[in-house]
């Protein structure tokens, strides 16, 4: 989607999606690609399009969060650092966590998880090079009541 003209990077719609959308397990975007893939800037609209082109697991990244859209089911977990220094890197830090997470757990806590590294992530400059012991009390204070 992100193509070079000129000297700019900007975002177009992927005209091979329909083509190969279906068969991709793990499909992110942030909320700029999927508006333009779907043609709506509602995430839980844009999520049920993406997943009628055949993806099977949905997270779309926004300011305030992440939505997932897996098995006819949304969830949804919040970024929630205490200062904002490291911003780039947000998506692929949390999609690489998810589908890590999701060798040993199911959608909702992996994505609980992957949030919370996020979170953490999001204080910092660069990659997570934080202690997975402070990503684990994130996602417990956060989900006392959850499972």
């Amino acid at each position: 989607m992100r193509t070079k003209e000129g000297n700019d990077l900007i975002l177009k719609d992927w005209k091979e999606k329909e083509e190969i959308i279906p068969y991709l397990k793990y499909l992110k975007a942030d909320i700029a690609e999927a508006t333009i893939l779907t043609g709506t800037s509602d995430l839980h609209k844009a999520a049920k399009i993406l997943t009628q082109l055949g993806a099977k697991e949905i997270m779309l990244t926004h300011k305030d969060g992440v939505l997932l859209h897996v098995g006819g089911k949304f969830h949804e977990a919040p970024f929630t650092p205490k200062f904002l220094k490291g911003r780039s890197g947000r998506g692929d830090t949390c999609i690489s966590t998810y589908i890590g997470k999701r060798f040993d757990l199911e959608p909702y806590p992996a994505l609980c998880y992957a949030a919370a590294l996020t979170t953490l992530k999001l204080e910092k400059e660069g990659p997570f090079r934080g202690d997975v012991k402070d990503v684990e009390a994130l996602v417990r204070e956060r989900n006392k009541n959850k499972y």
